[in-house]
């Protein structure tokens, strides 16, 4: 993703059909976009969160106010 210099983030993640985006937000209100692929998958699929450490020792990860909500967002590829 991208480095923060702070304890806090917000991260959503969107799909529609294949297409996936992930933004983050150090203000919960402005997102930017750090990722977007396309994942050949299933209708329905299972979600979780997962914290990496590559180049480090690891630590303590907190997740707060998590929420998994349906939406309807508008497919621009589609014209929707």
């Amino acid at each position: 993703g991208c480095d923060l210099d702070r304890d806090d983030a917000w991260l959503q993640m969107c799909r529609v059909g294949n297409d996936f985006a992930f933004h983050y937000s150090i203000d919960g209100e402005s997102f930017y976009m750090m990722r977007y692929f396309n994942l050949p998958a299933d209708p329905v699929m299972k979600v979780g969160l997962l914290a990496q450490a590559p180049l480090g020792d690891g630590g303590e990860r907190v997740y707060e106010h998590l929420s998994i909500e349906k939406r309807t967002v508008k497919n621009i590829r589609a014209g929707k």
